[in-house]
């Protein structure tokens, strides 16, 4: 059988594996962000049944709160016919599906199709990139962005000057951010290695859509806004007294969070409208300006804690397997703490691989701009919170990043 067939039968056995696991989840209670998203979208729904009034756009504020590219597909997805959250799981089962196959489409003129079905394999098969396709998280969707950017970089670094491939790779540069926050943090990187006279269609569609989209939040609400509504919450999260020693912010700590949300209510209000609002987008920022300035060296001890939360091993799989109310996961459940174990094994063989791209990145400048862009992803949990769930989009640039580096090794053997 060849490698090309060998990664047809791989595709066909995952996706049967992905339909599996999708009808075994079936319809579980919604959890924390995922029904924010579920009602932002029902609210869509019935802002376009209406017609799209100009005198309510309450929805437009819900799609707004975060992550807007992924909440917005839940409007679309309650108009359709049956249960909302089963169409996102089934566009995130395509989703996951199409990300193994960009992954091995950048990997197969560089290495062969044996290891580009390898390295799909591996993105397919990460018990996390399965668990992140079930639940309404847009981990998957971003996934999906970060592969589709390896790709487009790939297909771009081959002929940097022709303007299809600039375009093509500023286009996903410009949906990338609206499924995940921390992909802003990558413009000013493919602006300088875009060099003169590139820079327009690589980075142009991202700072147009970028700029364009918070200038409509801040004219909405009266106040600056970068880019979402809970940004300034998240900068507070991880920079304010309330935060427990030991940890690098609210984030997952609800007693801790309370005495927070009290203050933050005392000096907003409790009413959810654009008001309170604009009082939290400004409250956010200056409250932590205010910490930071007061506690330097601490705030640089937490923020190094935030990033070694971001690169732990994933805690969500655990904890839905024992209680997903408890966090961190107490791992009760015999699934659960299998699942801890397996995945601490696969964390020490990240660990291991993010070693082997630094060791291939001192000859490849593809393996240095990878390296580049997992440390320019992981500054937002350096700023605001840390979690796991933030890094798994990273997956497909550190299997791509492995995999070039050890077919490089392998060239080199005398």
């Amino acid at each position: 059988m060849s490698s090309r067939r060998s990664l047809t039968a791989l595709f066909l056995a995952v996706a049967l594996l992905k339909v599996a696991l999708l009808v075994a989840w079936g319809d579980q209670p919604l959890l924390y962000d995922e029904e924010s998203y579920r009602r932002a979208g029902e609210a869509l729904a019935r802002w376009l049944r209406a017609g799209m009034p100009a005198d309510d756009v309450a929805a437009l504020g819900r799609i707004a709160w975060h992550n807007p590219g992924y909440a917005s597909l839940f409007g679309p997805a309650a108009l359709l016919p049956g249960p909302t959250g089963l169409w996102i799981r089934l566009l995130q089962l395509g989703a996951g599906l199409l990300s193994g196959l960009l992954v091995a489409r950048f990997l197969e003129p560089r290495v062969g199709a044996r290891w580009a079905a390898v390295g799909a394999l591996a993105l397919w098969l990460h018990p996390s990139m399965l668990f992140f396709g079930l639940t309404l998280w847009p981990v998957a969707l971003a996934t999906l962005g970060t592969s589709a950017l390896l790709f487009a970089a790939g297909r771009w670094q081959a002929q940097p000057d022709r303007r299809d491939r600039q375009w093509e790779l500023g286009l996903v540069l410009a949906a990338l951010p609206f499924f995940a926050g921390p992909a802003l943090f990558l413009l000013p990187a493919a602006g300088w290695f875009a060099g003169r006279g590139r820079r327009g269609p690589i980075v142009g569609p991202a700072a147009a859509l970028v700029c364009a989209w918070s200038l409509a939040l801040s004219l909405g609400l009266g106040t600056f806004v970068p880019f979402d509504l809970a940004g300034p919450r998240n900068l507070a999260l991880g920079n304010t007294e309330w935060v427990s020693p030991g940890r690098g912010s609210l984030w997952g700590d609800p007693e801790a969070k309370a005495p927070f949300l009290a203050k933050l209510a005392e000096d907003c209000g409790t009413a959810v409208d654009r008001r309170r609002l604009r009082c939290e987008a400004e409250w956010g920022p200056r409250e932590s300006l205010r910490w930071v300035r007061a506690h330097p060296a601490q705030a640089l001890r937490r923020a190094g804690l935030r990033v070694v939360e971001t690169w732990s091993p994933d805690a969500f799989l655990p904890r839905h397997l024992a209680d997903p109310t408890v966090f961190p996961p107490a791992g009760r459940t015999a699934e659960a703490r299998t699942a801890q174990i397996l995945l601490a094994a696969l964390h020490v063989a990240t660990v291991l691989g993010l070693a082997v791209i630094a060791w291939g990145a001192l000859r490849r400048p593809d393996l240095r701009a990878i390296l580049l862009g997992l440390g320019l992803w992981t500054l937002p949990a350096a700023l605001t919170v840390g979690m796991t769930r933030m890094r798994q989009p990273l997956w497909p640039w550190i299997v791509a990043g492995v995999v070039l580096a050890l077919a490089d090794r392998r060239r080199r053997r005398p």
